[in-house]
């Protein structure tokens, strides 16, 4: 297993929120897209400025939609 799926089952054991930021940005080998894409810093190990920034709107999306997802199964009962 690898670390991700471990926090991720551990997270899911006790019903914890987890988001996968190596899962939403694309899985192995994605720090190459987001290196061509200008986000990661010069060492391609680091984001640079609009890598952390996108990092934090993929977060807010994600937030979002659970929340959303949230209140509509809530509704429903």
């Amino acid at each position: 297993q690898t670390a991700a799926q471990v926090i991720t089952a551990v997270a899911d054991e006790l019903q914890l929120p987890c988001w996968d930021l190596f899962a939403t940005g694309g899985g192995k080998g994605s720090c190459a897209t987001w290196h061509q894409q200008g986000l990661m810093g010069r060492d391609r190990i680091h984001f640079n400025q609009n890598g952390y920034r996108e990092q934090g709107t993929l977060f807010y999306r994600a937030l979002m939609q659970s929340y959303n997802q949230y209140n509509t199964q809530r509704d429903v009962y």
